[in-house]
């Protein structure tokens, strides 16, 4: 349960931190202490050493994860195989989508989004437009409009 007015002590900054290196969740590492997170946020303004303690809970966290992510998408987790109920064997399970977010971090010019902001050789993007008013019966078509630079639609490979 969630107390809003208790003390954050030394022991519940401790608790908190330990909590958040193992999950990187301030919400359910505020649950842990029993403090509500925006009494925890604003502790994180006032107190530097706490911001700062915090911040390392979380990059120590987003190591792990990432390397358990590593460690799925290359070496694979091992899952039982069943037959009519029972376990006849195990296999090995890669996680694809992980370890091709790991090459695309690691080598994003081969393997990250291909996304071109600008046009061909750096230039900038030209289009052309062309507005076209319609009275009745009549089309009067008016001259093309350049826009210059405008914000990229992504490239699908």
């Amino acid at each position: 349960m969630v107390h809003p007015n208790t003390k954050l002590t030394d022991r519940l900054k401790h608790l908190f931190l330990q909590n958040l290196r193992l999950t990187a969740e301030v919400s359910s590492s505020a649950k842990v202490i029993g403090i509500t997170t925006t009494s925890l946020y604003t502790h994180r303004k006032k107190d530097r050493e706490f911001a700062k303690d915090w911040d390392e809970a979380i990059t120590e966290a987003a190591g792990r994860f990432e390397e358990e992510a590593y460690r799925r998408g290359l070496k694979g987790v091992e899952k039982p195989v069943y037959y009519q109920g029972k376990i006849v064997g195990k296999e090995r399970v890669y996680d694809n989508k992980l370890l091709l977010r790991s090459l695309a971090r690691l080598l994003p010019d081969k393997w990250g989004d291909k996304v071109e902001h600008t046009g061909p050789g750096g230039a900038p993007l030209q289009l052309e437009s062309k507005i076209i008013l319609r009275r009745s019966d009549e089309v009067e078509e008016k001259t093309p409009l350049k826009i210059v630079n405008p914000v990229p639609e992504p490239v699908d490979d």
